[in-house]
């Protein structure tokens, strides 16, 4: 039968994780992003091994309750979806959390792209095990403060390899203060 999509044309990614090892629960619940799960990902007709999912961000995986951000490792090194880059093992899955319109951050990595800054990115439906999360932005995952053009992109501020291995340099940040206003992705707004 016909899948059902948020948005037409927007594409369907299905997670489907190995709960046996570790659940989805866990890994939801652990705000270090230490908690990982395995599965595989079924993206543009193809399945691939996911030897590691896990929680990312800071201020983003704190307003969300329900739809949570995450890194994924696939099995080998691909392109998705179209997205302009290398092809890497490393995706990330922006849950747009505090954004409605899904558009702001769309539109912020489509024009550091097109300026030659920044990563390209694409929409798409994300299920889980069965369960709709909503539409994410996928975007490649550098796993270090500054990727090939010499640009400052990303800092996932949690705790990874140390930067002689690859991984992001460890800190906390601490003293944020989070609005209380409901996040976007846990209220239903007009």
């Amino acid at each position: 039968g016909a899948v059902p999509q948020a948005a037409p044309g927007v594409p369907p990614v299905f997670i489907q994780i190995d709960e046996s090892p570790g659940t989805i629960a866990a890994m939801n619940n652990d705000q270090d992003h230490e908690t990982t799960c395995t599965g595989e990902i079924y993206i543009d007709g193809v399945m691939y091994a996911m030897p590691q999912m896990k929680g990312r961000g800071n201020s983003s995986w704190m307003m969300a309750r329900t739809k949570k951000p995450y890194n994924v490792t696939l099995d080998g090194k691909v392109n998705l979806l179209g997205i302009d880059c290398d092809k890497t093992k490393k995706w990330s899955l922006l849950a747009n959390c505090d954004e409605p319109s899904l558009l702001r951050d769309q539109l912020g990595y489509d024009m550091a792209h097109a300026m030659g800054v920044g990563l390209d990115s694409a929409q798409a439906d994300v299920w889980m095990n069965g369960k709709y999360l909503g539409i994410y932005l996928i975007t490649p995952k550098y796993d270090s403060f500054v990727p090939k053009n010499g640009f400052l992109i990303e800092n996932d501020n949690y705790k990874e390899d140390p930067v002689e291995n690859g991984g992001d340099p460890s800190f906390d940040l601490e003293g944020l203060i989070y609005s209380s206003r409901p996040p976007a992705c846990d209220s239903q707004r007009l």
